[in-house]
């Protein structure tokens, strides 16, 4: 008997050092197989309610003893601190001063708040599994309810009162059951968004802060103050961490943020209200977001969305929103979704494949586990697809080693605190984190080198190679003002740099992007390559090469700009060779980039032409007097303003007209728009789709209407309702351009 009480005294020494360990907060726990269990692990985890059993496990389905759970709601009071003074006497037989949680015991019996007590003979049990009743009536103590608001009959009283108040939601199981820690997370995280006995309108989180920022979004978990210090970056502010670290799953919930005394953080609450639901995107088109699963979700342009820390609207965004994002989507009650967040979890660690390595490491992200999947290039695969200076990382809510082929090559401008152990560096114009796992690569450069990173999903350094054994493979969609460059990539990332080359030439073009000097990006223009294949679009083939799961598609008109476009956007069937302006293979054999002459229309700026005609009249060189000469100018009335003068390409006035400008502001491209007269509203088979004349038209998302009686732009709602008939004027891809009534 004796030996087992020091075999159990060993074994809760050691959970006590576990508990105090400060385990990663972003690696997540490999035994937790469901998003809600990781969440609310993650939430009790910052607030220092909740760990693991190990620095990779947290054993969801293991009981809690009486002591384990009472130190979790002495927590969660925030009353940790106070324990230090309760624990020098002893108030049970079995929970002696030296007992490793009399302090929290003999809190709860003697403390502000009296919340616990023991059983008829005088024992505490603090090693005896705790039962869901008597977790349900500790909670609701906490709450501010007593036996008398609850009735005499035990559990059955608190029972049934904790499921009136919310604290049960989503729980059901009998009074006398153990309690899992999975379900004990469930009930915490519960109860700091139950509101108090005392005050129904604030929950149980807000009444043991001393503020609050609610309906935030948190965008970023754990950013870098001046001072070096952590801070929770939110919709509202930027604020201090009162200690530790955010658990990255948390990073795109809407919630409340808990601030202590200090006014820094110390918890976060995912809203109650609604839901949230983190996907990986398959595909992302105007007006829906479909995910790796086939489910479709309908996002109108005007949902509110966060990119790059930035507030914005999907209109604005979707077009970034290549195959394997991960985006959260915020749904109201009704399950709309009202808002998204786009952005990726910060990486704790990762691993760059060697030459010898093709995979054998990876059980080392896991922390043992052997059943993950790999995805590379959007598609599972086995560990010999793997290449050498891939960057494997981890998502252990879905089990998955997420493989980066991403690498950035440029100029090492500047690095943070040191270039022998640095935590940050500067490439490109732009700083990235650098993980412990990359120092030993970084430390042979020096400022100046050409550097090639290898960087993971959320852009922070895996490793590095000198750029004359490995070049980068980054490219983009540029724009240029004045003498600065902005370069937006398909992986989410903006580039920004001065630019000394021609700026009329990579003007909306898509790019290659490098540097050679410090602040300067080197930009060169992805140059067509010859192309005998079609593209079947059903089929998702070039040719003989099928097309990768996250294959990237540009669409121009002619030598106009590029645009972004989805697959679902093609207009087409079957895309001749003709109209594959570039193509690029993976090294898996399939394709993973092309670009597309005019397959959607969307590129074109639809509006009323207006065409007007300037004499000039100049010296003649001969001296014979004065020579003229006439230019034609044309200009484009559209709802957003008049655009141009361009010089004339012979269309007339009054006509309704798209056009592709390139950066040279010349008219590159022209279509004239057919009519379809007197259609009649009957015709509307609903917002999106006209029947006329026997045939079907696609209505475009971005149609615009006008009222030629009032010489005003309107909505298609009000164009409709202005008149029994119309006409619409239609591209040669059959899709509803325009709107006009009178």
């Amino acid at each position: 008997m004796k030996k087992r009480k020091q075999t159990l005294a060993l074994l809760l020494a050691a959970l006590m050092i576990v508990l105090s360990l400060p385990l990663s907060a972003t690696a997540g726990f490999s035994d937790i197989s469901d998003t809600e269990t990781a969440r609310n692990v993650d939430v009790l985890q910052m607030m220092g309610v909740i760990s693991g059993l190990s620095y990779d496990r947290f054993e969801p389905n293991g009981t809690l003893t009486r002591a384990q759970f009472t130190k979790m709601a002495v927590t969660v009071l925030g009353k940790a601190d106070q324990i230090s003074s309760y624990r020098s006497f002893t108030i049970f037989p079995d929970v002696k001063s030296s007992h490793w949680a009399a302090g929290y015991v003999n809190f709860s019996v003697r403390g502000e708040q009296k919340f616990i007590s023991g059983f008829a003979d005088g024992t505490f049990g603090p090693d005896r599994n705790i039962s869901y009743g008597e977790a349900v009536t500790i909670l609701m103590r906490l709450l501010g309810y007593k036996d008398e608001d609850v009735g005499l009959a035990w559990p059955s009283g608190y029972l049934n009162a904790a499921a009136s108040a919310g604290l049960t939601e989503g729980l059901s199981l009998a009074g006398t059951d153990a309690l899992t820690r999975a379900q004990a997370a469930k009930l915490f995280v519960n109860l700091l968004s139950t509101p108090t006995k005392a005050d129904k309108k604030k929950p149980f989180g807000e009444s043991v802060s001393s503020g609050v920022q609610q309906d935030v979004i948190l965008l970023r978990p754990n950013a870098k103050l001046d001072d070096g210090s952590l801070a929770v970056q939110t919709t509202d502010s930027t604020t201090k961490l009162a200690n530790g670290h955010v658990p990255t799953l948390l990073q795109g919930l809407r919630g409340t943020l808990l601030l202590d005394a200090k006014g820094n953080a110390w918890g976060f609450v995912p809203s109650r209200v609604g839901s949230a639901k983190e996907i990986t995107v398959s595909n992302a088109k105007a007006g829906s977001l479909t995910d790796k699963n086939g489910q479709e979700y309908t996002l109108t342009a005007k949902v509110k969305s966060y990119y790059d820390e930035k507030e914005t609207t999907y209109g604005e965004v979707f077009v970034n929103l290549r195959s394997g994002t991960r985006v959260t989507l915020h749904f109201d009650a009704a399950g709309k979704v009202e808002s998204l967040y786009v952005g990726t979890r910060t990486t704790e660690s990762a691993i760059v494949i060697d030459k010898d390595g093709n995979g054998t490491r990876l059980a080392a992200l896991t922390g043992g586990r052997k059943d993950y999947k790999i995805i590379r290039n959007g598609e599972q695969v086995t560990p010999a697809a793997l290449r050498t200076y891939d960057v494997a990382t981890y998502r252990p809510t879905e089990n998955e080693i997420q493989i980066s082929t991403f690498r950035l090559s440029g100029r090492y401008d500047n690095a943070y605190p040191n270039t022998q152990a640095p935590t940050s560096i500067k490439v490109l114009g732009k700083d990235f984190e650098v993980l412990p796992s990359a120092v030993s690569s970084l430390a042979g450069f020096k400022i100046g080198d050409q550097i090639t990173l290898l960087l993971t999903p959320d852009f922070q350094v895996a490793g590095a190679v000198d750029s004359r054994y490995l070049s980068g493979n980054a490219i983009g969609i540029a724009s240029i003002s004045g003498k600065e460059a902005t370069v937006v990539l398909p992986e989410g990332l903006t580039l920004k740099g001065s630019f000394d080359g021609d700026e009329k030439s990579v003007q909306g073009q898509l790019v290659s992007v490098s540097s050679w000097k410090e602040g300067a990006l080197n930009l060169n223009v992805v140059q067509p390559r010859t192309n005998n294949d079609s593209l079947d679009v059903a089929k998702k083939t070039l040719g003989s090469y099928a097309l990768s799961a996250d294959v990237q598609l540009f669409e121009r008109v002619g030598k106009g700009p590029v645009a972004s476009i989805a697959l679902e956007d093609i207009r087409l069937a079957k895309i001749p060779a003709s109209k594959i302006a570039y193509q690029r293979i993976n090294d898996n054999g399939k394709v993973n980039l092309l670009i597309l002459d005019n397959v959607t229309g969307n590129q074109y700026r639809y509006g009323i032409s207006k065409t007007t005609y300037e004499k000039y009249e100049m010296n003649d060189p001969d001296g014979f007097g004065k020579d003229s000469y006439t230019l034609e100018k044309l200009r484009l009335k559209t709802p957003g303003g008049e655009l141009g003068p361009y010089p004339g390409i012979g269309i007339g006035s009054e006509h309704w007209v798209g056009i592709v400008v390139d950066g040279q502001d010349k008219v590159v491209s022209s279509v004239k728009l057919r009519s379809l007269l007197n259609v009649t509203n009957a015709a509307w088979e609903s917002e999106d789709l006209v029947f006329f004349g026997n045939k079907s038209y696609t209505v475009s998302e971005d149609v615009i209407c006008y009222n030629s009686t009032t010489g005003r732009w309107v909505t298609l709602g009000a164009a409709r309702a202005f008149g029994e008939s119309m006409t619409l004027y239609v591209d040669d891809f059959d899709v509803v351009r325009g709107v006009q009534v009178s």
